[in-house]
């Protein structure tokens, strides 16, 4: 996604409104949601959980991958210049930081994770 959608206000209220719908059908109340900070927190720790131990460097590189694009809103070209690799190969690794995030906020909601 380009920046010039995250600033256009019909863009975010849209994006708002789709957010909205989705919490709705999921009935999530909003309070559940965290704070970018927290949830980066949270997002370490599953990855050390997962990488730490037997693979530290991809620990290390994965969590900067996704601190970039998620706090500091770089895009997949940026990120993929700096660590020098493919866009693609850092969206692959931006997806595989999600699906671990995800699996352990599942399992800390209590609820049934499909594989």
């Amino acid at each position: 996604m380009s920046q010039a959608g995250l600033n256009d206000p019909m863009w975010c209220e849209t994006y708002r409104q789709q957010e909205s719908d989705r919490l709705q059908r999921q009935q999530l109340s909003p309070e559940k949601f965290l704070l970018a900070e927290d949830a980066f927190r949270i997002a370490e720790h599953a990855i050390d959980e997962r990488f730490g131990k037997n693979k530290p460097k991809k620990a290390v590189r994965m969590k900067h991958i996704l601190r970039l694009y998620v706090l500091e809103e770089r895009s997949l070209e940026e990120i993929g210049n700096e660590f020098d690799l493919s866009r693609e190969r850092a969206r692959q690794i931006l997806c595989q930081a999600r699906h671990i995030v995800r699996r352990t906020m599942q399992h800390m909601d209590g609820l049934e994770v499909s594989a």
